[in-house]
């Protein structure tokens, strides 16, 4: 990350971090940090993150990348089918980036692979149709493969939810007792 290029009004070197203006081409200094953007810098800047805002909102109700993919199928084992198959592509957006291994927490079980944005996305947008259609169909099912997902720090493989939290409490022995 770089850092602020503008002076202080000391005089002196601000040094924050910069605004990350990728994408953004309008400007003449893009080492700027919030407190020293210009009036049309913050202008520029908001038109930018709107039309992104835009762009994404329009994303979010395509279906999912990998439901296009084609086939044949490749044979082999079920982890190395799915590799394969993802050729180095999220299941979500289709970019090819570096992939991190998706897996439903309540089975344990691997859905398929991801990249970093849209695995962070998936956490915050997940009502929205493109990761509920993603959930449904993603490229494990889709191979008709099951893989365990194994923790990639500790080595264990995921074990399945049973229960949800609120399900535990269902039964709890105050019900019916007016507490």
């Amino acid at each position: 990350m770089s850092q602020c290029s503008r002076l202080t009004k000391a005089g002196k070197s601000c040094g924050r971090h910069s605004v990350f203006w990728q994408g953004v081409t309008a400007l003449a200094d893009p080492k700027a940090c919030h407190n020293h953007l210009s009036g049309d810098e913050r202008a520029v800047l908001a038109a930018h993150r709107e039309a992104e805002q835009a762009a994404w909102a329009d994303a979010l109700a395509l279906d999912p990348s990998c439901w296009s993919w084609p086939w044949p199928i490749p044979d082999g084992p079920d982890w190395e089918r799915l590799l394969v198959w993802h050729h180095g592509r999220c299941a979500i957006c289709g970019a090819a980036a570096d992939l991190l291994q998706d897996h439903d927490h309540r089975t344990g079980l691997v859905r398929g692979y991801l990249c970093t944005g849209c695995n962070t996305r998936e956490g915050h947008y997940g009502d929205a149709a493109l990761f509920v259609k993603y959930r449904q169909r993603p490229p494990a099912v889709i191979l008709g493969v099951s893989i365990r997902y194994v923790h990639p720090v500790t080595g264990q493989p995921a074990r399945p939810m049973l229960e949800s939290p609120s399900e535990l409490w269902e039964d709890a022995a105050t019900d019916g007792i007016g507490l």
